[in-house]
Order: C-alpha cells, then structure tokens, then sequence
C-alpha cells in the first residue's frame, strides 16, 4: 500500500462565491503527489493562504498577521513583498504549481535552518547551476535545495535571461522548467534542444540539463529525450529523487538518505 498523502490546508480570503468554486475545483486537481490541498475559510486554520489581492480586508488581514511568506495572492493589487501573484481568469494548473513551490520553498528553509550543509564532491570545488523558471517561487525553492547540497547557483526567469547568462560563464548544471510564460522567446523543449544542438562557441561541450515540470505524461517524456535532456524531473521535486541524480552525477560524495 502507498504512503497516504499530506493534507494542506489553504485559506482562502476575499474571494466571491465563484471564484472560491474555481478555486476548490482547481485544488482537487492535486492528484499522484504527496500532499493533497484542501480549503478552509479561516485564517488560522490554513497552512498556506489564497488571498484576492484587490480585497483590501483579506490583504489587510495577510499583512497584520504577518503571514505574507505563506500567501498566494490572486488579482492586480498584490502588497509590496508578496512572493506571488496570479492575474484573472485563475488558471488552477498554475495555481497548483506555486502552491507547490512556496510548500517547498517553507520546508526547504526549515531544513536548511535546522541541517548543517551537505557534503560537496571530493575535489571540494562547488558545482555550479543556473535555475530557469518563470515561477520566482519555484526558483527560489529549487535554488536552496540545490545550495544546501552545495551548489553555487544562479537564477533565471525566462529563457532570454538564460541566454544571457550563458553568454557569460558556463555552468555544471541547468534545471530548466517546461513552461516557461508569455516573456520566454523559447519555452523549455526548445531552449533544451537549442543549447544541445548549438553548444555556445569557445564554452565546450553542451551544457548538463534536467527538465523540471509539472508536464509527466510518457509523450512529455518523449519530447524531453527528443530535446535532448540528460533527466526529466517532475514537479513537485522528489528531494531524494534530486539528491540521487547529484549523486550518480558526481556532483555529490555520497547518495541521500531515504
């Protein structure tokens, strides 16, 4: 039998009647993951929060209780800090992923709070990532896993911001998300399968890259091997999985623990 998954609870605040139907539609959509959201209307009650940012009762209410790092805020008004907002209509698979991504990004914080560093490969010299992904949340949480495993690591947001850092030093790794948003000239397939067919000149062989995506269908898959991807990740990351794959990279001198 499977592990049963972790219940979240998210507050959901501000919101009219049908919003918080398209919302509790998009919520039960978290299936084959190992937690499962379910929403509640009070405050306290919620490990993370959905807040419509164009009420100012429900901002107002983040903001006092202090729990901007724990929201998702939803419309065209967010308040000055807030680590995500989505516009109107709400898309619930892009709602999912920074639900997923600010989870992670909470737990990652704690660990590494609470954990010494990990152990880097046995020349001592840290490998070097650039994080590309157009979810900042996402970004972040991926970056401090890929620190506390001893990684020096950069971000990017889209795919122009990718190029330019490649333009500019080469790097070990690249965890490059599949969607990649209306900014990115290219979304993940086709940056991959650019930089694999057109290695940048005077910078060696095509760069190391895994896909991170939410995209697990065995067709994903394919276009991922097609792109040329050395590993396909799905969202959200498995942190044994990740540390695994490090290791069987040589990035790291022993595998995880289970």
């Amino acid at each position: 039998m499977g592990t049963k998954p972790a219940v979240l609870r998210v507050a959901l605040l501000g919101f009219n009647a049908l919003d918080r139907a398209a919302i509790s539609t998009g919520l039960r959509m978290a299936v084959n993951r190992p937690w499962h959201y379910v929403p509640v209307s009070g405050l306290d009650d919620g490990n993370l929060i959905l807040a419509d940012a164009d009420h100012a009762p429900a901002v107002q209410l983040v903001l006092a209780t202090e729990r901007l790092a724990d929201a998702v805020f939803i419309g065209k008004t967010p308040p000055p800090g807030a680590a995500v907002c989505l516009p109107r209509p709400i898309d619930a698979r892009h709602l999912l992923r920074e639900l997923d991504a600010l989870r992670l990004l909470r737990s990652t914080r704690t660990v590494a709070d609470t954990s010494p560093p990990l152990l880097p490969p046995p020349d001592g010299k840290a490998p070097t990532a650039l994080v590309i992904d157009d979810s900042e949340t996402a970004r972040r949480a991926l970056a401090l896993r890929l620190q506390r495993w001893g990684f020096a690591v950069e971000l990017a947001a889209h795919s122009g911001q990718a190029l330019a850092w490649l333009t500019k030093r080469r790097f070990d790794s690249l965890f490059v998300d599949v969607d990649l948003g209306p900014a990115s000239a290219l979304d993940g397939f086709g940056l991959c399968q650019q930089l694999k067919r057109q290695p940048r000149p005077g910078q060696g062989p095509a760069p190391w890259v895994a896909l991170v995506t939410g995209f697990d269908g065995p067709s994903d898959r394919v276009r991922g091997s097609l792109a040329g991807c050395d590993a396909y990740l799905a969202k959200p990351v498995d942190e044994v999985e990740l540390g695994h794959l490090l290791w069987r990279e040589g990035w790291l001198q022993q595998p995880p623990g289970d």
